[in-house]
């Protein structure tokens, strides 16, 4: 059946579809953040469905994914919508953990993914000869967010033991750079020495660090004289 805005909507809520309108279209919602973008060629009376029917993050207010659009022009139906919905929720749903998470990190969340992550893998006996972990490692320094199932098959395996002297005395370095960031207002500092440490009472003498963070204390070091 050829619809109009007024039937769109009844339909929406017919089927219990909960939905945003949006300049030219609207989100079906998928989940709390990520939605389906039906787009139409005049919104007043919708005859037609635009070509670029996308995934859409209500969070961040924007389109999410082009690459598996249907891109297609067709007359607007029940049908039709109902056809775009599905193949976008089944489109969402192969990756939700990316949608849902990934994409809507702040660049703090990041940085503290990375470094957490990076020094999990890490901490794994001998993780530099086993070629899984070193492609874990190698994603995360990438920027991707690994699966919660393969989170926590590390955190199975990981265990951590007592620092030695010299592990104690570089711990005492961070955490003094760690208060005097705060003192000086240096956020970005400060979240990013508060998780090293927070890594190195999580995972103990096994932490170790990739050479971008070893980089990164040295020039904090000799800022704060430290």
């Amino acid at each position: 059946m050829i619809i109009n805005k007024s039937d769109l909507v009844e339909w929406f809520k017919l089927n219990n579809l909960q939905f945003t309108e949006v300049q030219n279209g609207y989100v079906i919602h998928i989940s709390d953040k990520v939605g389906c973008l039906l787009t139409f060629r005049g919104m007043s009376n919708p005859s037609l469905m635009n070509q670029g029917n996308y995934l859409y993050s209500l969070a961040l207010k924007k389109v999410i994914n082009h690459k598996d659009s249907l891109t297609s022009v067709v007359m607007a139906t029940t049908e039709m919508a109902s056809q775009f919905i599905e193949h976008w929720r089944k489109i969402y749903e192969e990756k939700m953990h990316f949608y849902e998470v990934q994409l809507h990190m702040t660049d703090t969340e990041k940085v503290n993914y990375q470094i957490q992550m990076s020094m999990k893998i890490q901490a794994k006996p001998d993780y530099d000869k086993s070629p899984f972990l070193k492609e874990l490692l190698d994603k995360v320094s990438k920027g991707q967010v690994l699966s919660p199932k393969t989170v926590q098959a590390i955190d199975n395996s990981t265990s951590a033991s007592a620092l030695t002297e010299q592990q104690i005395n570089f711990q005492k370095r961070i955490d003094a750079l760690c208060q005097a960031s705060k003192e000086k207002g240096d956020d970005w500092t400060a979240g990013f020495t508060k998780t090293l440490l927070e890594s190195i009472s999580k995972y103990g003498s096994k932490t170790t660090f990739t050479e971008k963070q070893k980089q990164i204390l040295q020039d904090k070091f000799a800022k704060y004289s430290i």
